[in-house]
């Protein structure tokens, strides 16, 4: 039962990783995490700007 969780344990650190104890590579982590959540962020805000200004409602009919 020990190495089930081992195993549960080294793939949560492989998806999360810890944050970096060294200045730079944590400055960088959250550089790159906060680069990451603004294009994704965008993205959807960008997507919402296109499909509302596309008349969202002829999306409607095309099912009817």
């Amino acid at each position: 039962m020990s190495t089930r969780t081992h195993q549960s344990r080294s793939f949560f650190t492989q998806v999360f990783r810890p944050i970096p104890r060294d200045y730079l590579a944590r400055r960088r982590w959250f550089r790159r995490l906060s680069t990451t959540l603004m294009i994704v962020v965008l993205s959807l805000l960008l997507a919402a700007v296109i499909v509302y200004t596309s008349n969202p409602s002829s999306f409607g009919s095309a099912t009817r």
